[in-house]
């Protein structure tokens, strides 16, 4: 248990660092050697913790020693450009694109070559065809990576090291790959792709690629999409299900031909690490690999290897690596399956067990096949199911099913698919006869997905609060470690527990009863008028809570899930009422998120500039808002009964169909005693000038810059006139698009100046006071 101690801190120090990337890397190294030092003098009980605060420090002080800053990444969305450098990874054929990684060593600019470090994605046409580890030049146009509602693909490379996407790319090869290992193993994995292309159609040949190297691009969307929708998409990855099965049928092999016990062991261990390095050697396949590492070593020693401990290794050793690694979905995926397995698989086979015991004799034989890998399904789900969710809003209601008659069969694939390979130079007839014979479980399994993923029921939406999830990992690891620890207060807990159930049961309710009380407390209206500019990858969104306790929303952005979960976050958790809804303009990148949100919150009101628009969101906005919507025009006023005021000062009059969208938008100014807030949205710079120069534009306390906050976006005139202390800046930390120019930096001067790049940006008042401080 003291390596999983460890490992924890460790992964707190991590968290911890990504949470307060400011903290000083020398801070992380005092409080480090300060924990060590105090661990070897104070022995006893102490020493432990003391060591948990070490790992914690030093994991603390390797994340901070990430770079944070990239210069490739400052060159994003600055239009074209060419790069020279190597071939860093094999290249992937793609739906409509070829793309690579291209580690960069220099930039071609003006004719002169410059030293440049870093990673991009290089995307260039589907007839390109480049080598691992050849040098090349490319030139094209350096993007952001999109963010969307629940998958950042900009933190997914970044954890990759990658710092852009070079689009519509054109190649120049420079000089051919160095023979060296890494060119040799991707060698052998396209010879390996062509002997199975050749052998088997499609799906059956995209599949067994992926089953057998963890390499998807070979298979169609829509049967990668059935795959997800049944709940099966683990299959198609390298996991340590796969490594168990090498290193199952090597041992088998080597025990039928009498070879001792260790050295059956390294051949095993060998065996799996070369399959780990033909997979691509990712995060989640080295973890895979480490854990079969020990599994092998602990049998071979005939020691029981202690799983969370040999987990709480692996973690260890692959962040040491890769500190961004703990980010990885498919990791966290492989860590907390393989975790629930360990301690969930034979109780809900004994579980099974006895209730097949009551069924009539014929029946409960035959179940007894089906027990153990169901119960192995339900307790991977137990992990699988809230990632899944978290990362991706839905849920597989078939999947245990499903994985009872897909799961079973994979070995099988493994190995004809592997013993075709190995024959195709020796005995091609033969080769062939072992690829059908992997061809017919491919396409059972590929069936099985399709027939599971067409019921209706097959797979939900499900939105679930981050922080509720967390809840779960952090009770259920909890839970673990006193589990297996067993100390003296936990027992004595548990037995009273048990012995008195009833008078245990009242007091948890008591204590739920508090916590509910204690947080309606704490979420009663305050008196202070409350504004928040939500982080929403910079699309307008902003949240308002009145004096009164009044909530409305304006605006939100085209992210369902993370605008649901910011409101939820700030609303008390049994209100569920927005009393007015904004949309400013019909833009489905600020009011995407709306329909979503309206269909879970009731509202008293939805207001609008009244322009239509024929978009599939802005009319499934309409369908929902019925009789609530009401169209605003300048002059306009809503007076609260609390003291808030909201002013319409845009537009003048009901825009038409064809009217330009930013130029139409609702420009609102809030005002509470003393304080005014202008909420411009996206509104053009002339309209903007024209409500200056019609004297609409007063002093204000805070401004929301116009959106994008670019050159020309704001002039001298506006901001005399409006005068603000506090600006708040809506862009999206991910992309070099929005960022503020310095025209407009330059003209804001000495204002306070806040993005949500940062974070929320929560501003409050008693009207005669502003505050502002950012949320995360």
């Amino acid at each position: 248990m003291r390596l999983v101690y460890l490992a924890l801190g460790w992964a707190a120090g991590l968290l911890l660092a990504a949470a307060y990337p400011t903290l000083s890397p020398a801070i992380w190294l005092v409080t480090g050697i300060g924990a060590f030092i105090a661990a070897i003098l104070f022995r006893g009980g102490w020493r432990w913790p003391l060591l948990a605060l070490a790992a914690f420090a030093i994991a603390g002080l390797r994340f901070s020693l990430i770079p944070q800053d990239s210069q490739l990444a400052q060159l994003n969305d600055s239009g074209g450009l060419t790069l020279a450098g190597i071939v860093g990874e094999e290249p992937q054929l793609a739906e409509n694109h070829y793309q690579f990684r291209l580690n960069v060593d220099s930039i071609l600019q003006e004719g002169v070559s410059s030293p440049l470090s870093g990673a991009v994605l290089v995307r260039a046409p589907l007839t390109t065809r480049v080598m691992q580890g050849e040098q090349v030049r490319v030139t094209g146009r350096l993007i952001s990576p999109f963010v969307a509602d629940r998958f950042s693909y900009a933190d997914y490379l970044q954890r990759q090291g990658i710092s852009g996407i070079l689009t519509n790319a054109a190649i120049e090869s420079i000089a051919p790959p160095a023979a060296n290992l890494a060119t040799r193993l991707s060698q052998m994995r396209n010879t390996a792709r062509g002997v199975i292309n050749a052998a088997l159609p499609e799906p059956a040949a995209g599949l067994l690629i992926a089953i057998l190297f963890g390499d998807e691009n070979g298979i169609a969307p829509p049967v990668s999409d059935a795959f997800s929708a049944a709940g099966i998409a683990h299959v198609l990855a390298v996991s340590g299900f796969n490594m168990i099965v090498v290193a199952g049928a090597v041992q088998a092999t080597l025990n039928r031909l009498r070879f001792p016990r260790i050295p059956a062991a390294v051949i095993s261990v060998v065996a799996v690490l070369i399959y780990a390095l033909l997979a691509g050697a990712s995060a989640a396949v080295l973890r895979a690999a480490f854990m079969s590492v020990l599994l092998i070593a602990g049998t071979a020693l005939r020691r029981k290897t202690f799983i969370p401990a040999s987990l709480a290794f692996s973690l260890i050793v692959l962040t040491t690596f890769d500190p961004l690694a703990l980010w990885d979905v498919g990791w966290q995926l492989s860590f907390f399956t393989v975790l629930a397995l360990s301690q969930f698989a034979v109780p809900i086979a004994t579980t099974l067990s006895r209730v097949t015991n009551h069924l009539p004799a014929p029946i409960a034989s035959l179940s007894v096949l089906a027990i153990e890998p169901l119960a192995a399904t339900l307790a991977a789900q137990t992990a699988a199911l809230p990632v899944i969710a978290l990362y991706f809003g839905t849920v597989s209601l078939i999947a245990p099913i499903i994985n009872l008659l897909v799961v079973p069969v994979q070995p099988a694939i493994m190995l004809f698919g592997v013993l075709g390979l190995i024959t195709t130079g020796l005995a091609p007839t033969f080769a062939q006869f072992w690829f059908w014979c992997a061809g017919v479980l491919l396409i059972w399994t590929a069936n099985a997905a399709r027939t599971a993923a067409n019921l209706p029921f097959a797979e939900i939406s499900i939105n679930i609060s981050p922080s509720l999830i967390t809840l779960y990992f952090v009770i259920w690891i909890g839970w673990s470690i006193m589990s297996a620890a067993q100390p003296a207060w936990y027992q004595r807990f548990i037995t009273t527990i048990r012995s008195r159930a009833v008078y245990s049961a009242a007091a948890f309710s008591a204590v739920c009863v508090l916590v509910l009380m204690g947080a309606d407390i704490r979420s009663r209206p305050d008196g202070n008028l409350h504004i928040r500019f939500l982080d929403m990858e910079g699309k307008n969104a902003i949240l308002l809570q009145t004096p009164g306790g009044a909530h409305i929303l304006i605006d939100g952005g085209d992210m369902p899930s993370r605008l649901l979960t910011a409101i939820g976050d700030r609303l008390p958790y049994h209100d569920q009422q927005l009393e007015m809804v904004f949309a400013t303009q019909p833009d489905t990148a600020n009011i995407g998120a709306l329909p979503d949100v309206l269909s879970r919150y009731t509202f008293g009101a939805l207001l609008t500039n009244g322009q239509p628009n024929l978009s599939d969101t802005w009319q499934s906005l309409l369908t929902i808002g019925g009789a609530n919507i009401q169209a605003l025009q300048m002059g306009q006023r809503i007076t609260l009964s609390d003291g808030v005021t909201i002013e319409v000062l845009h537009p003048a009059f009901t825009p038409e169909l064809g009217d330009s969208i930013d130029a139409s938008a609702l420009v609102l100014r809030v005002n509470y005693g003393d304080i005014s807030v202008l909420l411009p949205g996206d509104i053009t710079n002339a309209e903007l000038s024209h409500l200056a120069e019609a004297g609409l534009l007063a002093p204000v306390t805070a401004l929301q810059v116009p959106h994008p906050a670019s050159e020309h976006m704001l002039d001298e005139q506006i901001i005399t006139m409006l005068q603000p202390q506090i600006a708040i800046v809506q862009h999206s930390a991910t992309s070099q698009r929005d960022n503020p120019s310095p025209q407009t930096l330059s003209l804001l001067g000495s204002v306070s100046l806040y993005s949500t790049s940062d974070g929320t940006v929560h501003l409050w008042t008693d009207g005669s006071e502003l505050w502002v401080q950012y949320e995360e």
